[in-house]
């Protein structure tokens, strides 16, 4: 896609706020299948030198964020510009943190539409990926068959979950309070992943309108759209570049992303082990976050 040299101005922004890992990279490329809407991905990493920002999708070699393109961003009238290049009204921000939103808005135009959102996850799902993605990299288990994990690393990896969820809980905290001033009169819609996945163009549809949009059938064909998002996690991304590198993704990780399209993230019945789920199930956060995300604590119902 070529830039329109600036003649698109960004009308509407829809800004992503959820915790990592939460399902926010696979959302952004959902929206950013809509004709009308580009996928920013997570906007905040341009103004990250030490993230080295990127296009996630055509790494070094996009034709759109080259290296002069990146040196080039502002934080003031950020939206304006990315509208301009991609020829979209409409801006996905999937940069999942309040004060990013926080901070961007004084530094936009004040007439931009801001559609706030908060993702979240179900517990045992949210676990899972944070285990797969944190707990075994850093202790170098991740390419490990997880049948070979001793039950000592299966107790860290509980505790692990505790410390995490213990966390979390408090993120939901601020995340919500950040969102009931950002939102203003209009709140901000809160938005299940499982219901995502399941029925995108439902789910998506009251975003969609808060946008002046309607749902559009490209959108669950997004690994076959255009894309130039900024981060994100390489799973969804590896859908669509099969080129991308895989060194972090093996086992049963890299055959859930091998399938192309949506489909429910249910690794954790591969990541922990029955005893691992009870104990999990059991502990008093887990049973605060599902209450408060308005999740069926039973793990037999996720």
């Amino acid at each position: 896609m070529s830039s329109n040299n600036g003649s698109t101005k960004a009308e509407h922004v829809i800004c992503v706020s959820g915790i990592s890992f939460c399902g926010s990279t696979v959302l952004n490329l959902v929206l950013g299948a809509h004709p009308d809407i580009h996928g920013g991905g997570e906007l905040h990493k341009l103004f990250m030198p030490q993230k080295h920002p990127r296009c996630s999708v055509h790494q070094y070699e996009c034709s759109e964020w080259t290296e002069d393109a990146l040196a080039s961003v502002r934080k003031e009238g950020l939206y304006h510009q990315i509208a301009g290049k991609f020829g979209k009204s409409v801006i996905s921000d999937t940069s999942k943190n309040v004060w990013h939103h926080e901070e961007l808005r004084p530094v936009n135009d004040a007439n931009i539409n801001y559609v706030y959102i908060q993702l979240v996850k179900h517990p045992l799902r949210h676990s899972s990926s944070y285990i797969t993605n944190k707990f075994l990299p850093a202790n170098d288990l991740q390419n490990t068959e997880l049948s070979e994990l001793s039950d000592d690393v299966r107790d860290q990896m509980v505790d692990f979950v505790a410390k995490r969820q213990t966390r979390i809980v408090r993120e939901y905290a601020d995340m919500r309070a950040g969102l009931e001033k950002l939102g203003g009169d209009d709140g901000y819609v809160f938005l299940r992943y499982e219901d995502f996945v399941a029925d995108p163009l439902v789910a998506l549809k009251p975003i969609l309108n808060r946008a002046g949009l309607e749902p559009h059938p490209s959108m669950p064909d997004y690994v076959n759209q255009i894309h130039h998002p900024i981060g994100g996690n390489r799973g969804p991304h590896l859908q669509i570049n099969k080129n991308l590198s895989t060194s972090r993704f093996t086992g049963f990780r890299k055959e859930y992303y091998s399938t192309p399209g949506l489909t429910i993230d249910d690794k954790f019945r591969q990541t922990f082990t029955p005893e691992q789920i009870e104990r999990i199930t059991e502990l008093p956060q887990y049973r605060e976050l599902c209450e408060t995300l308005g999740y069926d604590p039973d793990p037999a119902t996720v």
